[in-house]
């Protein structure tokens, strides 16, 4: 038989419902999984604080460095037959330089992304070859070269 004052005590210890000891379980469990997981990753015991629906909140000013990590551009290439289309997403970078060295299109940036070097396939025909830059994007369009082509193959593409 369960006294007044055991049963006193059990309903301050669960807040007087028992939905609130499951809750208050549930939430110790998805704790220690998180914290498994966050160790698993790699984060030091201690230093990662679970924020959940109750009244608990991170901790501000941990000496963890967060940096946003580089992203290359996108490139997309496109046989035209005659041309060759290179296409950048350069998110927003200053006007990169366009160069062709031998069988190879390098595109330089004004910034910390090293050069992109794109493998050609054939010579290009410089004086015909176009590149323009808006809105983050850079359009180049490389003239193939033909066989007899004696002209310039390695050079600098005008960024327009």
């Amino acid at each position: 038989m369960v006294t007044h004052r055991a049963a006193k005590a059990a309903r301050g210890f669960t807040g007087g419902n028992s939905a609130n000891m499951i809750d208050d379980d549930f939430e110790s469990v998805f704790r220690k999984m998180i914290e498994n997981f966050m160790g698993s990753m790699g984060f030091p015991d201690g230093e990662v604080e679970v924020r959940t629906w109750s009244s608990t909140f991170p901790r501000t000013g941990t000496d963890m460095d967060v940096t946003p990590q580089q992203v290359d551009p996108e490139i997309e290439e496109i046989d035209l037959g005659d041309d060759y289309m290179i296409l950048v997403e350069t998110k927003g970078q200053a006007t990169p330089s366009v160069s062709i060295e031998g069988r190879e299109a390098r595109i330089d940036f004004e910034s910390d992304i090293g050069p992109i070097r794109i493998p050609l396939s054939f010579d290009v025909d410089i004086p015909s070859s176009t590149a323009s830059y808006q809105n983050g994007i850079l359009e180049i369009v490389l003239r193939k070269a033909a066989e007899d082509y004696s002209g310039e193959s390695e050079g600098v593409v005008q960024v327009e």
